[in-house]
């Protein structure tokens, strides 16, 4: 069972890794924003999508624990 709590976290985090990747991609690709506003942009959503992800890690490994 705590395998499995592993096994969730790690797929977990290589979605929300996956989806930012794209989001980023996206942005990147959009003409409508500048440069500067880009890097603001994509350095937010790494910062917001590994804050959202690492309380949860930190659950599941206590839970294991």
């Amino acid at each position: 069972n705590s395998h499995m709590d592993i096994v969730n976290l790690v797929l977990v985090t290589l979605t929300s890794n996956f989806v930012t990747c794209i989001i980023s991609i996206y942005f990147l690709n959009c003409n409508v924003f500048n440069l500067r506003y880009r890097m603001f942009l994509n350095i937010m959503i790494l910062f917001s999508s590994n804050i959202l992800i690492f309380p949860f890690g930190f659950i599941s490994f206590w839970a294991i624990a």
